[in-house]
């Protein structure tokens, strides 16, 4: 008597047989089915297609990294003053009536700052 799970497993094997002729995987490559793959002006040209998109995918998410690194320093400029302003306002004594003690400078007080 067969039963139900003993057929699931035969059908599995038969999908993994039938996937693995599909895709030529019945037998391990050796390294010399490597090397003739490797050597083979078809691949040398696919590999060169694929060096050559992942080159221009880089270049691409290299200049977007930089324009967000412009993008959040602007945004901690902006609210490095905007703490500034608010603390000159509140006469914090840190910041003198004139403005800020250190102009350029992310404010140390921003650690500490309790609001």
């Amino acid at each position: 008597l067969v039963t139900e799970a003993q057929t699931l497993e035969r059908q599995r094997e038969a999908l993994c047989r039938h996937f693995a002729r599909l895709h030529g995987l019945e037998r391990t490559a050796t390294l010399r089915d490597l090397h003739s793959w490797a050597d083979s002006p078809a691949s040398i040209a696919r590999l060169q297609v694929i060096s050559l998109e992942l080159s221009a995918r880089v270049q691409r998410l290299r200049h977007v990294n930089t324009r967000n690194a412009h993008v959040i320093a602007q945004a901690q400029r902006m609210n490095d003053q905007l703490l500034a302003a608010a603390l000159r306002h509140a006469r914090h004594p840190l910041y003198t009536p004139q403005g800020d003690t250190a102009p350029n400078q992310r404010p140390s007080i921003i650690l500490d700052y309790k609001v």
